[in-house]
């Protein structure tokens, strides 16, 4: 027998407001307006968003009229989960297996920059955005990177990253099983971004403050970090799960003998 329409109305309503009630939390951080490259990412900013499910929607949009077509470079973002040992600099980062590797190892062509954190930040993961794909790269203690994640402009990975592009804004949309941590898991993330093209050229163009020439075979090293806390359920989501759960027990005690 079917559940009578209060009944009905009543579990939908708690399940859409479990749904609403997951905590969603979002930070822009402006560009260091340095413009070694032209300015258009020193003066555009990053946004950091919590998705639905409890990973990360990254997005960086340029300054007004430029587009990541004709960017012609790679915005990388240094992500440093709290979790475990990460690398204190791009020294040594010599994979030079695809431009996205190239470009978070800050080495190419060209030769190699080297990008200090210091000692703000030992990222364990290299997220790459490009006009035609946006993947992330776990970086090992070695020299080599391992590739996590990715996706065209447009599509969705069989994993669960996604990656948009639309003029001078790209986002990606990536599981937070991608940077080693479950969903929803309160913790606090460092993040770091800078502009570099695939052949090792750096440039001083970011969303933090850097020290040191861009170029290549120059270092720089960063003087600020960005972060972000990951969203945790609340406490009325919790109460509000538990509130569904009873009204489903009630619906079932309901149904018990009826044919």
């Amino acid at each position: 027998m079917h559940m009578s329409s209060p009944r009905l109305r009543a579990v939908l309503l708690v399940t859409l407001v479990i749904i609403a009630a997951h905590p969603a939390r979002a930070n822009i951080y402006s560009g260091n307006t340095n413009n070694g490259f032209g300015g258009a990412v020193g003066n555009g900013s990053m946004s950091v968003t919590n998705d639905g499910s409890g990973g990360l929607d990254i997005s960086y949009t340029l300054t007004s009229g430029s587009t990541f077509a004709a960017l012609g470079n790679d915005v990388v973002v240094y992500l440093d989960n709290s979790k475990g040992s990460g690398i204190t600099s791009t020294t040594g980062l010599d994979d030079t297996g695809d431009g996205g590797r190239e470009a978070v190892g800050e080495n190419g062509s060209a030769g190699q920059s080297i990008l200090n954190f210091g000692g703000l930040m030992a990222p364990q993961y290299g997220i790459d955005f490009e006009n035609g794909f946006g993947d992330i790269f776990q970086i090992n203690t070695g020299s080599t990177l391992s590739f996590i994640d990715g996706a065209d402009p447009g599509t969705t990975s069989g994993l669960g990253l996604s990656y948009t592009v639309s003029g001078g804004t790209a986002t990606i949309d990536i599981p937070s099983a991608d940077f080693g941590l479950p969903s929803f898991s309160g913790d606090v993330l460092k993040l770091a971004s800078l502009e570099v093209s695939e052949t090792g050229f750096s440039s001083n163009e970011g969303t933090e403050t850097l020290s040191g020439p861009d170029g290549t075979g120059h270092t720089q090293t960063l003087t600020g970090v960005d972060t972000f806390t990951l969203a945790v359920p609340e406490g009325s989501t919790l109460g509000m799960l538990a509130c569904g759960t009873g009204i489903l027990v009630v619906w079932r005690r309901g149904r018990v003998g009826r044919k």
